[in-house]
């Protein structure tokens, strides 16, 4: 059973995509020294899991921490616990000892890193649904958590800069996946000005500019999307770059006045019992383990991972202490990398995003292999 989280009436808000902040009860707590909030920052990725004082040490000081770095990291740990306790927070309530290790007992709603994480989600699964409006609200909501640079503030380690590299490609992902579900909601002429500036911040980028040019197009201006590909396609030329198949059909398309090829189709208006369900469509699904272990897919999700606490706890030392998860709802079940060190793979493809799963995948993770598969009931 996963261990208990904090419960108090007083909020928690823990900020991490932008300076690092703790927040409680609406008031931020000065944790006095970037190595403080470095800490907090390992503890608040790592949610629910204990993390060692060797762990945590790696992440502050890399793969070489002081020989007194356990005094030091516990005067940081006693700064969060005081400051806890000054707020009005049990300090042993928020961050608990076990075992000699630490953990943060906070729920996925008291950081900003894992409410966009499960917003995005939601997103990219009613984009799958072809729910474009509601994927656009979801995308609008997961990006708003963003306050700045992810962990602005903190001195360089591979911990903190590996964590902001992940993150600001997710946030740049995020932000195309929002501005295609702005096209296919009839909205291309909105985005224009949007993916203009993204241009010129990343002038050969195919994503933004194959974007760009389906907004213009899309938004009657022809000749400026014919201005555009020639643009695109001779900075390409000149560094010497084949020039991708996806940008010629899309120029091609677009000098013939034809329909784009890739821009998505408003979900069908059937009736609402008419659409398959999990039942229907991919039916009740379980996760199967090599050794008989199974683990049914519901809409309360799925957690993996090495760490106590996970619903489908992997002993595999290449799997990280939150791997993954499985979400439902009740229509589709996709899979998340939670920035696991050896990745997520299904059908032996990495996944770089939410990825749907239907019965007879296959799911590696570590040297770990698991099945999907159809519930008994649903056979």
């Amino acid at each position: 059973m996963p261990a208990p989280e904090l419960t108090t009436p007083i909020p928690i808000d823990i900020r991490l995509l932008g300076p690092v902040r703790l927040l409680i009860g609406g008031r931020r707590l000065d944790l006095n020294g970037s190595r403080t909030l470095t800490i907090l920052a390992a503890l608040a990725v790592e949610r629910g899991t204990a993390l060692s004082p060797e762990q945590l040490g790696k992440r502050v000081w890399d793969d070489e921490p002081p020989r007194s770095f356990r005094s030091s990291l516990q005067n940081m740990i006693s700064r969060i616990r005081d400051g806890a306790r000054a707020a009005g927070v049990s300090d042993t309530g928020l961050l608990r000892t076990e075992s000699g290790c630490y953990r943060l007992a906070i729920r996925s709603g008291d950081c900003d890193l894992h409410r966009f994480t499960e917003t995005r989600t939601k997103a990219v699964i009613a984009r799958d649904r072809r729910d474009y409006e509601g994927a656009s609200e979801y995308f609008r909501q997961a990006l708003a958590e963003w306050s700045g640079n992810p962990l602005d503030g903190l001195p360089a380690t591979r911990f903190v800069d590996g964590f902001r590299v992940r993150m600001q490609e997710e946030r740049r992902q995020t932000v195309i996946d929002r501005i295609d579900m702005e096209i296919a909601c009839g909205r291309a002429r909105q985005a224009i000005g949007e993916l203009r500036v993204m241009t010129e911040e990343s002038p050969t980028g195919i994503a933004v500019w194959s974007r760009y040019i389906t907004a213009v197009y899309l938004g009657d201006c022809a000749d400026a999307a014919v201005r555009a590909c020639r643009l695109i396609l001779d900075r390409l030329h000149g560094e010497g770059r084949e020039v991708p198949q996806e940008l010629r059909t899309l120029q091609e398309r677009i000098l013939r006045h034809e329909s784009l090829p890739g821009v998505p189709v408003a979900r069908s208006t059937a009736p609402e019992e008419e659409r398959p369900t999990v039942q229907e469509a991919m039916s009740a699904i379980v996760l199967a383990c090599g050794d008989g272990r199974t683990v049914a897919v519901t809409e309360a999700g799925v957690s993996i991972g090495r760490g106590a606490g996970n619903d489908l706890r992997l002993d595999d030392p290449k799997i990280s202490r939150r791997h993954a998860r499985v979400d439902s709802d009740g229509e589709l079940a996709r899979i998340t990398d939670l920035g696991s060190t050896n990745g997520v793979y299904v059908n032996d493809r990495r996944i770089g995003s939410p990825t749907s799963l239907e019965p007879g995948d296959t799911i590696r993770l570590g040297s770990t292999v698991v099945k999907v598969r159809l519930s008994e009931a649903a056979r």
